[in-house]
């Protein structure tokens, strides 16, 4: 798995939450089922996505899974959001990227690859974190899926190279 870094500009997004226990039957049931109804909902009301789904993880340490179920979508579409969906915006600026392969249950070991390469380059793993599913699971087998985890990148801590006298 490598570290990638690049900057990406702000992007607009509609989503659904999720709440529901930490645990990885309650979070594949959950996620996919509001995937699906947040599919419908953009179809109804004609809005075209411009991009894969993402998952927003809003708090990864609580007995909770908490996470928004969003896919892209124009300032315009945003600004016009139906109502029942959150609108959001995922964050401009250096972003580190990693690409997982597999099944979704291990996609927690990506995740914390991506912060240990960070760490090891001196910089902060930032918030929020995100993952982009690159591939339909109903048309790839699970061990080929196609997931980027992303994270934005805090500044590298400062340096002294010698003691304030």
């Amino acid at each position: 798995m490598d570290l990638t870094l690049r900057h990406q500009p702000t992007q607009p997004y509609l989503a659904l939450p999720v709440v529901c226990p930490w645990d990885a039957v309650a979070i594949a049931t959950s996620v996919s089922a509001a995937f699906a109804d947040l599919a419908r909902r953009l179809a109804s009301t004609g809005i075209t996505p411009e991009g894969p789904p993402v998952a927003i993880y809003h708090r990864m340490d609580s007995g909770q899974f908490r996470a928004s179920c969003a896919r892209p979508v124009s300032e315009e579409d945003a600004e016009a959001a139906p109502d029942g969906l959150q609108v959001g915006v995922l964050p401009g600026g250096e972003v580190a990227r990693m690409l997982h392969v597999g099944t979704y249950d291990r996609l927690p070991e990506t995740h914390h690859a991506l912060d240990t390469a960070l760490r090891a380059e001196g910089r902060e793993p930032g918030q929020p974190v995100w993952e982009v599913y690159l591939d339909d699971p109903a048309r790839v087998p699970a061990d080929r899926l196609r997931t980027e985890v992303v994270r934005p990148v805090g500044a590298a801590p400062a340096t002294h190279t010698k003691n304030a006298t």
